[in-house]
């Protein structure tokens, strides 16, 4: 179900609120209250297996827990929401998802889980470290939980960013962790902890992007004309987000540049504010659980301003769909974006956005030739299956077949020097003094 708000051209340019937007779980559940979801079982079963897994076969699937500290709206629980329905069952699998903190628990995201999701305290966790093979976990501090208390699990730690909490978080992990997982490379070169690292970039499930109505219908509702210009974004309304940099931007340009906002968070009513003081009549705000692609559609450009990302799950959506896309130099951004040929990297400020939308709109053969080979691009390292062989090869190899647990080296192999090729480079060129950040 999607629901929107539009804000149309309008002489007061009042603020209205938001249809609706997602409604966080905090009731009194008790420790270890499981919260069950109606998915189907065959998630995941679209995709076929492009990139073969290796040969390395179990003696039984390996048992995996999640455990994270929240289950929002989040790229960090998409990722793993993902990774469960894209694991091959006969080699690995997820079989629960424990979030410490229960008045963080999103009933939508909940619903969306093709698993059980449970409320953890430290008991529970002790007992998952002895019954599973794996404890897959990011966001916490696992030393305080599991520091020299016996158990059989192999524990993963997911890095999802950059940056000092990251590196805390990991600290405070050391003791406990036998490997870990950088979602990007710049992500496993940031981190300044002596722990095993394989960067296993992060992959989507493209029915996420699917689409239910026609991108005329989508503009329409939302107070867009067809001559138009649309820069959209997807995401939270945060501070690391940092979605006032485009309003900012598009203050700058003249219409018919407008701007779509789609994404819930703390700041949407003062982006409201900032939006009708700034581009009055030029912006519309949405909040999507599903059908992501009568957004991505609806967009002629698709904008990442973050301050910081670990790999954002919103870039390999929109190249998937077809759109044009222009970036802050964040995360695994560089890692899909050939600058100029698959996407644009901007600076952090408003005059250089504005500079690439007002270029990606002015060459329009320029910015489809750039989507088209965008979109080629994710298509090859995008997908959630790939993602999982990779999580497999690294379940498999971390515990031996099964056998018993012996200490895991610090010369594993990173992915990211394993990468598929990157697709040929598009010959479609940008016109002279097309220059932004990256050049």
């Amino acid at each position: 179900m999607s629901n929107s708000y539009v804000q149309r051209p309008c002489a007061d340019a009042k603020i209205y609120p938001l249809v609706s937007c997602p409604a966080a779980y905090s009731s009194t559940t008790s420790l270890g209250h499981t919260l069950h979801s109606a998915w189907p079982a065959t998630y995941g079963a679209a995709y076929p297996l492009d990139h073969p897994a290796s040969e390395r076969q179990v003696a039984r699937p390996l048992r995996i827990a999640h455990l994270g500290p929240c289950f929002i709206q989040g790229g960090a629980e998409q990722q793993a929401i993902d990774l469960a329905g894209a694991l091959d069952p006969s080699r690995a699998r997820i079989e629960k998802f424990l979030v410490t903190n229960q008045e963080l628990i999103s009933r939508a995201k909940v619903a969306q889980m093709p698993l059980p999701v449970e409320v953890a305290d430290a008991d529970v966790i002790r007992q998952a470290a002895q019954e599973y093979d794996i404890v897959l976990f990011w966001g916490l501090e696992l030393d305080p939980l599991l520091s020299g208390i016996p158990r059989t699990a192999r524990t993963v730690c997911i890095a999802h960013g950059v940056g000092d909490w990251v590196n805390g978080l990991l600290a405070g992990s050391r003791q406990s962790t036998d490997h870990v997982v950088a979602v990007s490379d710049r992500v496993r070169t940031s981190l300044g902890i002596p722990l095993p690292v394989t960067t296993i970039p992060n992959g989507i499930d493209a029915r996420r992007i699917a689409a239910s109505r026609s991108r005329c219908d989508v503009r329409q509702s939302l107070g867009f004309a067809p001559t138009d210009f649309v820069t959209g974004f997807v995401g939270r309304f945060s501070p690391e987000k940092h979605p006032e940099l485009l309003i900012e931007a598009m203050s700058r340009l003249a219409a018919p540049h407008k701007l779509l906002l789609v994404g819930y968070g703390a700041l949407e009513y003062d982006l409201m504010r900032l939006a009708n003081g700034r581009i009055p009549g030029r912006y519309a705000f949405a909040f999507a659980e599903d059908y992501l692609g009568d957004y991505y559609h609806a967009m002629d450009c698709f904008c990442l301003p973050s301050r910081t990302e670990g790999f954002a799950l919103v870039l390999l959506e929109a190249m998937l769909s077809g759109v044009p896309v222009v970036s802050t130099d964040v995360g695994g951004a560089r890692e899909l974006i050939r600058h100029l040929q698959t996407g644009v990297i901007v600076e952090a400020d408003p005059d250089h956005v504005a500079a690439a939308l007002h270029d990606v709109a002015a060459r329009p053969h320029w910015a489809r030739g750039m989507a088209a080979e965008a979109a080629e691009q994710a298509d090859l390292v995008g997908h959630a299956s790939l993602m999982a062989r990779r999580y497999e090869e690294l379940f498999v190899r971390l515990c031996g077949n099964n056998a018993p647990h012996e200490p895991v080296g610090s010369t594993a192999p990173t992915y990211g020097s394993h990468a598929p090729p990157a697709p040929p480079v598009a010959k479609t060129e940008p016109a002279e003094g097309c220059k932004y950040a990256g050049s």
